[in-house]
């Protein structure tokens, strides 16, 4: 905050972190807090500021809730001798760098030998950091897990999704397909199986709305696309949104058989598009792989896409872990991480927070 104070300037990283350590570890309120920070913003934009800050207090209800570990921030990102710290908390200069990041844990003969007493040079914690951690975890989870809460996630991401194609994207849905979609959907009711027809796929969507979606089974008259097995009256299903002989159908899937089919793989060629966001993969990066109309059928989502779909699916299944997913295994560590970010464990972990530590 003096740099900030100092500069009127902070990069991203160091904006969310303290974000994070207000919103999460002291538990405040973002609201009082966002014109506090946008008046020592030099480049403060209420566009930006605002959703921004939403975003990174865990208000959205659509994007991963992110604990900056301020410990590992600073080992990683405050220089090789912590410069950036000994520059602006004069207090910590002469503290050795093994202790700089956690100033309480000096043993107190070195408190005296470099001249920083804990409560007198500088400050004691005013949180439990690990305790504050648990706290925001399991007040996260249980407010993420309300019926509610799902249904306002669920309309912020309908209002404010992208509808934004790319440039390269169609341009609009054909009317044959329209009529034929309509068709389709009207003759098959809210629990259709849909028909099966060559060249099956996930519809490729706007970017708002996804190709497939967590829905409960109003007739149990449908069966699984996998097992073959019926769908319960009342219980949760995925269906999925496909083109078949030019018209749209909804493909049924049983909720636990759809999720042990998820797989992630990194993009070997800059080939392909993701079908939610229509954005072109990029080599390296990592891609998911669905079920459609089938368990042998699949389309292919960006890890982003897939960052923003499948949190509510994974929270309503039990047990689930990122171990689950085929493919994650074989991923660096990297990319694992990165997975971590995107699909933070949820439900029965009892936390719906990922610590970024990088």
């Amino acid at each position: 905050m003096r740099s900030l104070h100092h500069s009127g300037w902070l990069n991203f990283r160091m904006r969310c972190m303290i974000v994070s350590f207000a919103c999460y570890q002291l538990w405040l309120d973002w609201k009082p807090l966002t014109p506090i920070l946008a008046r020592a913003f030099l480049d403060y934009e209420p566009g930006i500021h605002y959703p921004q800050f939403q975003m990174q207090a865990g208000t959205t209800g659509i994007n991963a809730n992110r604990i900056y570990s301020a410990k590992k921030q600073a080992e990683d990102h405050a220089g090789p001798n912590f410069e950036f710290i000994r520059t602006w908390v004069p207090e910590l200069r002469d503290v050795p760098a093994q202790f700089i990041s956690e100033p309480s844990t000096m043993p107190q003969e070195v408190q005296e030998r470099v001249g920083c007493r804990i409560g007198t040079d500088y400050p004691a914690p005013i949180v439990d950091n690990a305790e504050s951690y648990r706290h925001a975890t399991r007040e996260f989870a249980r407010v993420r897990a309300l019926a509610e809460t799902k249904t306002q996630a669920a309309a912020v991401y309908e209002q404010h999704g992208s509808r934004k194609r790319p440039n390269n994207a169609p341009s609009s849905s054909r009317p044959a397909k329209k009529a034929a979609g309509a068709q389709a959907a009207e003759g098959g009711g809210g629990d259709s199986a849909g028909t099966p027809g060559a060249g099956p796929g996930a519809e490729e969507t706007e970017g708002g709305a996804g190709p497939f979606a967590l829905e409960t089974a109003t007739s149990g008259r449908a069966k699984c696309r996998h097992c073959g097995g019926a769908i319960a009256k009342d219980t949760l299903k995925i269906a999925v949104s496909a083109w078949s002989r030019g018209g749209r159908m909804t493909a049924n899937h049983h909720l636990a058989c759809w999720v042990d089919a998820l797989r992630v793989e990194q993009c070997a060629s800059n080939r392909g598009k993701c079908k939610h966001s229509h954005r072109p993969f990029v080599k390296g990066s990592v891609r998911v792989a669905f079920a459609t109309v089938s368990a042998d059928d699949t389309a292919w989502m960006s890890l982003d896409s897939a960052g923003a779909l499948l949190p509510p699916i994974l929270a309503a299944s039990p047990g689930w872990t990122h171990g689950k997913l085929r493919g994650f295994e074989a991923l660096s560590e990297e990319l694992q991480r990165a997975v971590g970010v995107a699909l933070p464990l949820s439900g029965s972990h009892g936390e719906d927070v990922v610590v970024i530590e990088d």
